[in-house]
């Protein structure tokens, strides 16, 4: 009996050991942890990246590149200042942000104005200031002409916003058509939803200074404005489409015995940020969220403290963990930012900013994973119960079975009966039963994945 036991797990187990197994991540490529930091990471497809070094404790800066998905490294610009002592540590120049639209056209900007260009996957480089006063600190490029340039000088008290329509060789100064001086702008949040219209982030402080959370909608030239109102807890901010957002924050609370500790918090909207959904408001020791992005309106990865990864397949509606395993050799925090989604298979971070770790995926979405040549399952995400039709002349003659992602058997169902050769088979399910999360289908020893709600 023990025989027989151990050769049917055999066989379910290579059934499900694609679908179960969790992809690891890898890393490509690290700077010397003792100096630098990387501050900004960008690909515009699965091959080609770049991301920019901040030397702290040389001073001065240089840009890495792969065209090979990370398999090789170059360095394509280096800036040689540096400094002596804490006091010249404001002297040089920093670089803050980058924009890799296309292979060819990357343009980075920092401190002073200062802006390097270049059209030739950064071989060579243009190098120029638009405003000795301001500091360029964030970026973003809609396509090959059209992009957006923030500006500003902290100690100063001055921002500005630039625009322009040729792929950064001049830019227009625009000022925001907001006149209320009660709104906080957040830059480092920028997501273009059209050439015409570009959404960020904003505090509101009421008359009786309470705080609120808006996206700010920016359009019509970038000379008209819109408010919708956020939750409070979002930071970090990524679209799907242009009804469908997602935001990420942190929330800090008090425990039962009075310690301080962080709830992470994801939100989706369905309708451009009119009307919100909690999908995860959960206590990660690790503490806060530090990045969202979504590749569409399923595929998505945030990252947070202590190597925190969450990817989800179905749109937020199931998000699972996936840490980096790796300790820094420094025993810094464990910090995953700077997500970059190039593709269905493919996502990059910057991880405990001195490394880049990749995931190259094996799996397939949740719908995908849900249908094959005559088998579909709907809905997914799934609610009180389940159909599975079998097109065709085919019908489901043998019981189907419903496992969790231990491969423990959760639910049974006996053959179909319903439909005729010429209709096909069909089934429904009831798994209103069952806890919300990832299941497998059992139908001719193949899996088929839904996501129950």
């Amino acid at each position: 009996m023990r025989i027989k036991f151990i050769f049917i797990f055999f066989i379910f187990f290579n059934i499900t050991v694609n679908i179960f197994a969790q992809d690891k991540w890898v890393e490509i490529d690290s700077i010397d942890y003792r100096y630098g930091s990387i501050i900004d990471l960008k690909c515009c497809d699965s091959l080609n990246c770049m991301y920019l070094v901040n030397k702290d404790k040389l001073g001065g800066f240089h840009i890495q590149r792969t065209t090979d998905g990370g398999e090789t490294w170059k360095k394509v610009y280096m800036d040689s200042a540096y400094f002596k002592g804490a006091d010249d540590y404001h002297l040089v120049p920093k670089i803050h942000s980058l924009s890799y639209p296309n292979e060819k056209l990357c343009i980075a900007v920092g401190d002073s104005g200062l802006v390097l260009r270049s059209t030739d996957k950064g071989e060579t480089w243009d190098v120029y200031r638009i405003d000795t006063l301001l500091h360029n600190y964030n970026i973003k490029m809609y396509d090959n002409n059209i992009g957006l340039l923030l500006t500003g000088n902290f100690r100063l008290g001055k921002y500005a916003r630039y625009k322009t329509t040729n792929g950064g060789r001049d830019w227009i100064l625009k000022n925001y058509p907001t006149k209320n001086t009660k709104i906080g702008i957040e830059g480092w949040n920028i997501e273009f939803l059209n050439p015409d219209k570009f959404v960020t982030t904003a505090l509101y402080k009421n008359s009786d200074s309470i705080l609120n959370k808006y996206l700010l909608y920016l359009y019509n030239n970038w000379e008209s404005w819109d408010t919708v109102r956020a939750p409070l807890y979002s930071t970090y901010l990524t679209f799907g489409d242009e009804n469908n957002v997602w935001t990420a924050g942190n929330h800090d609370e008090l425990d039962s015995a009075g310690w301080s500790r962080y709830r992470q918090y994801i939100y989706h909207s369905s309708d451009g940020g009119h009307s919100w959904v909690t999908q995860w408001g959960s206590i990660y020791e690790g503490g806060t969220l530090k990045d969202i992005e979504f590749y569409d309106n399923e595929f998505g990865v945030a990252g947070g403290m202590d190597a925190l990864t969450l990817i989800t397949d179905d749109g937020g509606g199931t998000w699972d963990i996936n840490l980096i395993k790796d300790t820094p050799p420094d025993g810094s925090a464990k910090i995953v930012n700077n997500i970059e989604i190039p593709d269905r298979n493919t996502v990059y971070v910057v991880y405990n900013f001195r490394r880049i770790y990749k995931l190259k995926r094996t799996t397939t979405s949740a719908a995908e994973q849900s249908q094959s040549p005559g088998i579909i399952l709907t809905p997914n995400p799934a609610g009180d119960y389940i159909d599975i039709a079998v097109a065709g002349n085919r019908t489901l003659k043998d019981a189907v079975r419903v496992y969790d992602v231990l491969g423990n058997t959760v639910l049974s169902s006996p053959a179909c009966s319903a439909g005729t050769p010429s209709e096909g088979g069909h089934i429904r399910l009831d798994v209103s039963g069952l806890a919300a999360g990832v299941y497998f289908v059992k139908i001719d020893n193949k899996m088929y994945k839904f996501v129950k709600m």
